[in-house]
């Protein structure tokens, strides 16, 4: 595969223990690329999701509980961050439209964070005709 394709398809590892279990593994094999038993990965799992007359954001936070998170919304970027003694999390999201920063519902359900922001609208903005 390395010869064909430029990389290994399966990894190979002799003696290991299992995180889980504790228990000694003679060998262990996986997918290359993939995470292997007992790894994490760094990067935050992030959604924007445009949904018409608002926007669904859905970001993984693992390890914070609800009351750890803090939202600080702008019209057209959204910064979810939360600390504990663990973990540190702050990502600014770019929003793909303005939104009214005081309409927004959230739940934190499983490590998973849902962030429902409302669009604004354009009815003050009126074309007038001239004669």
């Amino acid at each position: 595969a390395e010869r064909i394709i430029g990389s290994p398809i399966l990894a190979f590892e002799k003696s290991k223990i299992d995180c889980e279990t504790g228990e000694k593994i003679l060998f262990s094999w996986w997918l290359a690329g993939r995470e292997r038993p007992g790894e994490r990965r760094e990067e935050t799992l992030v959604d924007i999701l445009d949904e018409g007359d608002h926007i669904d954001v859905v970001m993984e936070l693992l390890g914070v509980q609800e009351e750890d998170i803090l939202l600080k919304m702008g019209k057209d970027k959204l910064t979810i961050s939360a600390n504990t003694l663990n973990k540190k999390y702050h990502e600014e999201i770019s929003l793909p439209a303005e939104v009214n920063t005081g309409e927004f519902t959230k739940k934190y359900n499983n490590n998973i964070l849902e962030v429902r922001l409302e669009k604004l609208t354009n009815c003050s903005l009126k074309t007038t005709g001239q004669r």
